[in-house]
């Protein structure tokens, strides 16, 4: 195939979408009453003589309570022929669909699922129930999904707004009315006439030729491509992928009840079978691999979905042209209108002359002894655009389940969320790079990542200083990214120099003869901040406060203010101040979430934009707070500036001092400063929430309510401990490997990704007695675990537990506290994977009997046998898998979080 490449260089890639897309929403057939859902649905095909859509989804089902598909299938098999990146795209959907129901799950939003499916085994049923509602909820998500990679992805590159950095794309599903005002239908079904266009000769070059190679392969390596005739792809001419002749078996020749018997005996269907394997991945040298699939979980390889997707990613597909359009009677035969009918019904200016329609003279010349005058066109060319833009708006916009239907009742308020486009994202608004993402369902090559959970191995090799040499963190040029070298956080791969550098950053941040001093003021101001936030939503009704949103973010977010950097916060008391409570809170959290938290990788490039512009508006605020603790703008204009800004106060006046006293350069003071203050911003979620059991709870109210004399302190720090221990802050850290180090039970190789399990420490019985007590008496030394990266390393222990037990002391120090009812008084979280462990499959044989047909359409016996194959899958291991916390956080539109959202209390305040 000889072709130029498109003008604009689009990527091949745009032709991987658009068969997915032709095959799974315009499917030519001639059956009566046949509709096709635009969705993801070559994983959950129809049949196309009318067997329910059910039975075929059974094909690459497993129902086992979890809603899940048979991993790495799609059920259509006419796709195998097809270049490796159509394969490798239904590859990512089907992990990505098994990726929601995982999600759905754990989630569990409305609380209806049994999380726990062991006890679904004796209600049969009920675990079939629980399936299909997850299965289901999962196809809609994932079909939404599809559709916005049609919408963000695919027509955003035909249209060229990514190449001119626009998220812009239409918005299909919305109200619209038409030139009479009338609402322009939607959700109400709709069918295609006439395929307008053919996109497969914009494959590429690399495309092109693995096509002859296949067809070559099937008809035999002297065939002429120009004399095969639909005939030739009948299943009896057709070759296996050893090049054997087959009769394969076809659904669509059988009786309901004789497909609904074969289905049943090899259900789920072989499409695991080594004959339904796609042999188009190659190795290295560009030879087939026979036995693509792991042997185990029936997967195939991250790098060959990679490999095929970046390749063809990389290379631009073919320009339209002339005679490059295959079928080109087909228009006739149909009996359409002709090209300039077409563009005159579009409102476009028809052509007048053969040279206008195409500049190519000896194709203009061509077309005019043909077609004679050029009101006889063919209606195949010239309206690409269009045809593809007519054709996505009909297909999506004529769906209920993307219209009236897309709802967060229907695909869950998460689902709703992760099936949308973020037009803030690296790729404008792009979806397929997220889902290629999905959170070790990925189909980007990257190292894979050990976990390490044995507590002596974690505590050797990144608790002892003396032992951590030959491992690094992920956060060195993330720091440089934001811009806060020079400064302390510069030394932190380099532990022994980053312990001397954070020692004297708690000297002078928080030395411990001022323990005491900041243990009472963040009791104080959770006080404060409790009776500001109260509110009581009827008469006579309790009193509630949000405890986490309103008091556990924002205290720290004042000590930064006041104690530490002198930023302007505006308050009730100071209504001067710049910035709002929960946004100085924000600005924070995005410089400490983009440095010591891994995030998406598609919103790596904005995350970084806006945590460094956040550092650069801190750096103003904080320099004027320097020269003003110096002294040297004190009787200048913009030292009446700062007075006005930071108020009257002058408290962080002393800790800034003594920085300065350090002769430390003003860009490196300052960024000192941003730098603990980010990292303080994190909160401890625990305290309360392990305060749930009312024994303990009432415990802790009598404890609190004694006082703040040293007893009280010491048994409130005891549990603060606890607390961290049993639900930690940082549940894990990353480190890459520098050189080959023995990390626990394990040799590790340079450039190895390790995964410090720190949650299943503090419940491991060889580093804690008896761990599954909550022992608040506990030394202090006992706690020798690692605490992370970011507060415990900056500020240290004693300051952490010190003032997080002053704020439990003021919360349960409130008259009758207490949760509120319902989900408004619990944390909303739910436990997401840092590392997965896949399903094993096992594949037995079963031997049935093979049915026939006979010529009054009965069901007979035959003296045949077939094999088919009966799959169990197991879960993988729980002990090999890591996972932490995430919160669904309402303030940025429900999506996933790692930080603490809403939890109401309801305290009769004094």
């Amino acid at each position: 195939m000889s072709g130029l490449p498109t003008p604009r260089q689009v990527a091949a890639n745009v032709l991987s979408v658009t068969l997915k897309a032709t095959d799974s929403g315009l499917e030519n057939s001639h059956v009566p009453d046949v509709t096709e859902d635009f969705d993801d649905n070559k994983l959950h095909s129809r049949i196309s003589n009318g067997i329910e859509a059910f039975r075929a989804q059974d094909k690459i089902r497993y129902v086992d309570g979890r809603g899940r598909i048979l991993p790495d299938v799609y059920a259509e098999t006419r796709l195998l022929n097809l270049p490796p990146a159509v394969t490798a795209l239904l590859i990512v959907f089907n992990r990505n669909h098994n990726y929601i129901a995982d999600l759905l799950l754990r989630i569990n939003e409305r609380g209806t699922w049994e999380q726990d499916i062991s006890k679904l085994a004796p209600t049969p049923q009920k675990l079939k129930q629980q399936d299909h509602e997850i299965f289901n909820t999962a196809r809609l998500i994932n079909s939404s999904a599809y559709a916005n990679v049609v919408l963000g992805d695919y027509l955003a590159a035909i249209l060229g707004t990514v190449r001119d950095g626009s998220s812009w794309t239409l918005n299909i599903a919305g109200e619209r009315r038409e030139v009479d005002h009338r609402l322009l239908e939607r959700g109400t079904g709709n069918s295609c006439s006439v395929g307008l266009y053919r996109l497969h000769p914009s494959m590429s070059k690399e495309d092109a030729e693995y096509t002859e190679r296949a067809f070559h392969h099937l008809f035999g390596p002297e065939v002429d491509f120009n004399t095969i005739i639909p005939k030739d792809f009948e299943y009896g001419r057709v070759k296996d992928r050893n090049g054997n002749k087959v009769q394969l078996l076809r659904l669509e020749d059988l009786s309901e009840p004789q497909a609904k018997d074969l289905i049943d005996d090899g259900k789920p269907l072989d499409y695991l079978l080594p004959e339904y394997d796609y042999r188009g991945f190659t190795d290295e040298s560009g030879r087939p691999i026979a036995n693509p699939r792991d042997p185990k979980t029936f997967k195939y390889p991250d790098i060959l979905l990679a490999k095929a997707l970046v390749n063809v990613t990389s290379v631009p597909a073919h320009a339209f042209q002339a005679r490059g359009v295959p079928g080109v009677m087909r228009s006739r035969n149909w009996g359409c209108c002709s090209l300039n009918e077409f563009r005159r019904f579009l409102g476009l200016k028809p052509y007048a002359t053969f040279e206008e329609w195409n500049s190519d003279k000896s194709v203009a010349d061509a077309a005019r002894k043909l077609y004679r005058n050029t009101e006889n066109l063919e209606l195949y060319v010239d309206t690409m655009s269009r045809a593809i833009l007519a054709d996505a708006v009909a297909l999506i916009r004529g769906d209920r389940y993307f219209t009236y239907d897309y709802t967060p009742l229907n695909l869950t308020t998460w689902g709703f969320i992760d099936s949308t486009r973020n037009v803030h994202n690296a790729s404008w608004g792009g979806v397929l790079t997220k889902l290629g993402q999905a959170k070790g369902y990925t189909f980007m090559p990257q190292s894979e990542t050990i976990l390490i959970a044995d507590s002596n191995g974690i505590y050797n090799r990144i608790g002892d200083l003396n032992n951590s040499h030959g491992l690094i963190t992920l956060y060195s040029q993330k720091i440089k990214d934001v811009e806060l070298i020079p400064g302390y956080l510069s030394a932190i791969d380099n532990p022994l120099v980053f312990s001397r550098a954070t020692k004297l950053v708690q000297d002078i941040f928080v030395p411990s003869a001022e323990l005491d001093d900041h243990g009472k003021w963040f009791y104080d101001k959770t006080i404060e901040l409790i009776g500001q936030k109260k509110y009581v939503v009827y008469e006579k009704g309790p009193t509630l406060v949000d405890i986490v949103k309103d008091v556990l973010r924002l205290v720290p977010v004042h000590w930064a203010s006041y104690q530490i950097a002198g930023l302007p916060v505006k308050s009730k008391f100071e209504p001067r101040g710049f910035l709002c409570e929960q946004q100085l809170y924000q600005i924070l959290r995005e410089i400490h979430t983009y440095i010591f938290v891994e995030g998406s990788p598609t919103m790596q490039i904005p995350d970084r934009r806006q945590a460094r512009n956040n550092v650069d508006r801190l750096r103003l605020f904080v320099k004027i707070s320097l020269r003003e603790a110096k002294g040297g703008i004190s009787a200048t204009v913009l030292g009446g500036l700062a007075h006005l800004l930071l108020g009257g106060t002058h408290q962080h006046h002393r800790v800034l001092q003594r920085l300065l006293d350090l002769s430390t350069p003003e860009d490196e003071a300052a960024n000192d400063v941003i730098s603990v203050i980010s990292t303080a911003s994190i909160k401890d979620k625990s305290a309360d929430d392990n305060a749930e059991k009312k024994a303990l709870y009432d415990k802790i109210i009598a404890i609190a309510s004694k006082g703040s004399d040293s007893s009280t302190n010491a048994t409130l720090e005891g549990y603060v401990r606890e607390a961290l221990r049993l639900d930690p802050v940082v549940e894990g850290v990353y480190r890459i490997v520098t050189k080959d180090i023995p990390v626990g039970y394990l040799t590790s190789k340079a450039g190895d990704r390790l995964y410090f399990d720190l949650a299943r420490v503090g419940r491991d019985d060889q580093a804690f007695d008896s761990p599954e007590i909550i022992d608040p008496t506990r030394p202090a030394s006992a706690y020798s675990t690692y605490r992370g990266d970011t507060v415990f390393k900056t500020l240290g222990d004693a300051f952490v537990t010190c003032v997080t037990a002053q704020v439990l002391r003021a919360v349960f120090t409130q008259r009758n506290v207490q949760r509120t009812k319902g989900v408004a008084g619990t944390l909303r979280r739910y436990r997401e994977p840092v590392i997965r462990v896949d399903d094993t499959v096992q594949a037995t044989p079963v031997e049935v009997d093979f049915k026939s047909v006979d010529e009054d359409g009965n069901i007979v016996d035959t003296p045949w046998k077939e094999t088919v194959f009966k799959y169990t899958l197991t879960p993988g291991d729980p002990e090999e898998a890591a996972d932490r916390w995430s919160y669904l956080d309402s303030d940025i539109g429900h999506r996933p979080s790692t930080w603490a959202t809403g939890l109401t209390l309801s305290p009769r305040l004094r």
